[in-house]
């Protein structure tokens, strides 16, 4: 599995502690995320498959994408033809 660092970004930790890290680093092992923190404690970039800088963009590790339309499939069926707005 690939391991992969991601670099200078502004990291938000929400586990255990909610935590944001300008200039932080989220370290990715495989399809784990293996730590997140702020850039002083970044590790050696040697240790890894690739490095990615992502300096100007927010990187929420861990993030549920909620914005999608997830409560389609939790109300199929339940009120067919009706609308969820008024008027």
């Amino acid at each position: 599995m690939s391991r992969k660092l991601i670099t200078n970004a502004m990291s938000l930790r929400s586990i255990p502690a909610r935590s944001i890290f300008a200039g932080g680093y989220v370290a990715v092992d495989g399809a784990r995320i293996a730590a997140v923190g702020p850039s002083e404690r970044t590790p050696p970039a040697h240790e890894f498959d690739e490095v990615i800088d992502a300096k100007g963009c927010i990187v929420v590790p861990g993030l549920i994408n909620m914005h999608q339309h997830h409560w389609y499939t939790l109300f199929k069926g339940l009120a067919d033809g009706m609308l969820l707005e008024t008027g």
